[in-house]
């Protein structure tokens, strides 16, 4: 089911992103946390371990499990990681678009000042013509 932009905007502001304080959705607060597990040296270390365990002492049964353990450990972690990726790029663009935005409104003004100083430049230069030939 489809949520509404009102329910989602709800479900979204219950988790905030503790660097940038973005809101974000239950999964990527999720893999948020996930992440804050994995990228441990305390977790590779272990694991580096289990690994050097399992290659010395292991027969080829365990070594089989283990290697089938890891490849899929490797695609869960890259989901993972990839997951996380996709929120901060989205929100990445969402702001690169709103500082677009600010910039051609911010353009649009600047030749609108232009074209009021060419316009008072002019003006000025009359009035101190006009005073010079009232002087002379």
């Amino acid at each position: 089911m489809r949520r509404t932009t009102t329910a989602w905007n709800r479900v979204a502001k219950e988790y905030i992103n503790p660097i940038n304080g973005d809101a974000m959705t239950f999964g990527e607060m999720i893999a948020w946390k996930l992440q804050g597990v994995i990228r441990r040296w305390e977790f590779l270390t272990l694991y580096t371990l289990c690994t050097l365990y399992c290659w010395i002492y292991g027969n080829d049964t365990v070594i089989l499990w283990w290697n089938f353990a890891s490849s899929f450990l490797a695609i869960v972690i890259e989901a993972i990681v990839g997951r996380a990726m996709f929120a901060v790029t989205k929100t990445d663009s969402a702001i690169i678009r709103e500082i677009r935005k600010l910039g051609k409104h911010d353009t649009e003004h600047s030749i609108m000042d232009y074209a009021i100083d060419l316009e008072t430049h002019a003006m000025v230069k009359k009035v101190l013509e006009i005073l010079e030939k009232k002087l002379t």
